[in-house]
């Protein structure tokens, strides 16, 4: 996007939108009527790639194309039907992301906070303890996940 600053055919007309807008007919208010202003031309930066929106969008692209399909899917109920039929067919569902629409960088850096190296699919059975915990049911074992489990 570029804004160009400077005398115009219609010294109040500039290129609207933008924070400078006003300066610039400002500008050309003030400025003596036989000095020419120069015209100046600011180029916006270059937008940002967010680490967080590309590794969100990495986790997607890996996934096969129907779990993929589940992204664009705005009706948690229907979103949800779809991700049991997926699931019933064979398909890892990772529910939190997949399902309830949770953001898969800040669930991956979660999990990875918690000790977690695996986590059930949608039809597998949930973890009865944490990592790091053994006072009751199954201990979690960091390093053998179930068939069919999501690697974190």
């Amino acid at each position: 996007m570029n804004i160009t600053i400077g005398p115009t055919s219609n010294a109040s007309s500039t290129t609207t939108n933008s924070p400078l807008s006003g300066f610039a007919a400002i500008a050309a208010a003030v400025a003596p009527a036989s000095t020419a202003a120069p015209t100046t031309t600011v180029s916006a930066p270059e937008a940002q790639t967010d680490p967080l929106e590309a590794f969100d969008d990495a986790y997607w692209t890996r996934q096969p194309a129907p779990v993929q399909a589940l992204r664009n899917i705005d009706d948690p109920t229907q979103r949800a039907f779809h991700a049991a039929d997926l699931a019933a067919s064979g398909y890892k569902i990772d529910v939190p992301i997949m399902v309830w629409g949770w953001d898969p960088s800040k669930v991956t850096d979660l999990r990875k906070s918690f000790g977690y190296t695996w986590v059930p699919s949608a039809m597998q059975a949930p973890v009865e303890q944490a990592p790091g915990i053994s006072s009751f049911g199954q201990p979690y074992n960091p390093n053998s996940p179930p068939s069919g489990s999501i690697a974190v």
